[in-house]
């Protein structure tokens, strides 16, 4: 992606090496390896910034509708619009997020939102990137240094998946969209398994997703202040990767769930994730 702004972190333990290579540009994770088995990997991957390869997303994650939102009797007008004439996946994933630490296992990167005229909201987000012996742990916090806000925070990890693979979760809702990706309503399920085909979809009500592939088995783990999983399988390029993204709200929730995402004045949340090698 921006191979001059990648930084790696790394643990060894046993002779067996867990990396994440994160680029400062978006705070994409472009690598990660668990207890030496690649588990993500960028290389090779052709339009890895249209597909927003392992970024942040913020302050909004996935999308609003007619690029705008209403928020203390003002309507913004928001970028990066797609093809259907939405806003996509936040602000950030293209900027440069500022270094605040640089360990050998800990990586801490940050943004202060404020200077967009479609986001004029005084909040500092620091994103902690951590690894442990078979696990990295994603952390977040999201200070309001200014007047009350909305926020929303997502995550965009592609998972190497090939051509056989098996995702499990024991999800109670599956969100309805429509032919826009705009959420319209909610189903009742009883767990989910995924093993082929096309998936852009929104799911709710379980904290971990299992994925079995023929070289691996992952444990994404929401941990704090997340409540969704998007799944998303690119139909051209990477086909053999799988989107699994932590979000802490539904697309468009700037317009039809503002209380889901309203930051107060001086307030502080904070999100987490994980992905575990099993």
């Amino acid at each position: 992606m921006h191979p001059e702004q990648q930084l790696s972190i790394a643990r060894n333990s046993e002779g067996a090496t867990s990396m994440a290579v994160i680029s400062q540009v978006g705070g994409a994770l472009d690598q990660l390896s668990l207890k030496g088995v690649p588990i993500i990997d960028s290389s090779g991957v052709q339009g890895i910034e249209s597909m927003f390869f392992g970024s942040v997303l913020a302050p909004w994650p996935n999308r609003l509708a007619n690029h705008s939102y209403s928020f203390s009797g003002q309507t913004y007008s928001t970028p990066n619009i797609d093809a259907d004439n939405n806003s996509n996946h936040g602000l950030i994933s293209n900027r440069q997020l500022e270094l605040v630490a640089h360990l050998p296992d800990r990586l801490e990167l940050a943004y202060q939102f404020g200077e967009d005229e479609s986001y004029p909201f005084d909040v500092r987000l620091s994103i902690t990137y951590e690894i442990f012996e078979d696990l990295l742990r994603v952390t977040a916090l999201a200070d309001n240094l200014g007047k009350t806000a909305p926020f929303g925070l997502g995550f965009h990890p592609y998972f190497l998946a090939g051509e056989n693979f098996r995702v499990s979760a024991n999800f109670t809702k599956k969100i309805i969209a429509n032919h826009r990706m705009i959420p319209t309503s909610q189903i009742d399920i009883s767990g989910f398994e995924y093993v082929t085909g096309a998936i852009d979809d929104c799911y709710a009500g379980a904290k971990q997703v299992l994925l079995e592939t023929d070289h691996a088995s992952a444990t994404i783990s929401l941990e704090k202040g997340f409540e969704y999983f998007m799944l998303y399988r690119p139909s051209e390029a990477g086909k053999s990767l799988l989107a699994i993204e932590p979000m802490s709200c539904l697309a468009n929730a700037f317009n039809s769930d503002l209380p889901s995402v309203i930051l107060e004045a001086g307030a502080k949340k904070e999100y987490a994730f994980s992905i575990r090698k099993n």
